[in-house]
């Protein structure tokens, strides 16, 4: 009996055992394909870091050089504090309204002033910027100009 069961159960398990094949085969092409797919990627991502790599290197050495990126920006109509010989000079555009603004000019701006404005190193200029979703940044900037034009520009910037 046992020399009729054995090649039956090896036969069974080779009929049973055909579709495993094929669907061995389709997920080792399917893989193959996937792996193809992932080295194209690899490829475009080394192609891209290289070139970013390269800027760095561009920008690495305009530093080395010394070479500083100067931009021209108009103070026409600004208020300034600090000496106009200043070597830096810093444009702060601010919406009165803006709560970032606000915390900038609460937290930060007496320790750059002081620290840099008041020493001649910085001069500060400040442009008006009111964003059209602050309803009341555009009167603000106003009453602050008109405080300007008695000489209270950066008391009433303050108060507001």
């Amino acid at each position: 009996m046992r020399n009729v069961v054995r090649p039956l159960f090896i036969a069974m398990l080779l009929v049973g055992s055909i579709p495993t094949y094929a669907a061995q085969d389709w997920v080792y092409d399917e893989v193959l394909t996937q792996l193809h797919e992932l080295r194209g990627e690899i490829k475009s991502i080394n192609s891209e870091l290289s070139q970013i790599k390269e800027e760095l290197k561009k920008v690495s050495l305009q530093r080395g050089k010394g070479k500083a990126r100067v931009s021209e920006v108009s103070l026409e109509g600004a208020y300034t504090l600090g000496s106009e010989s200043a070597k830096v000079a810093i444009v702060e555009f601010t919406d009165l309204e803006c709560p970032f603004c606000k915390r900038h000019h609460k937290n930060t701006f007496d320790k750059l002033k002081q620290n840099y404005v008041d020493s001649g190193k910085v001069r500060h200029a400040v442009m008006d910027y009111p964003l059209s979703f602050h309803r009341e940044a555009r009167s603000a900037a106003v009453a602050a100009r008109c405080g300007g034009e008695q000489g209270k520009y950066w008391d009433m910037q303050h108060a507001l």
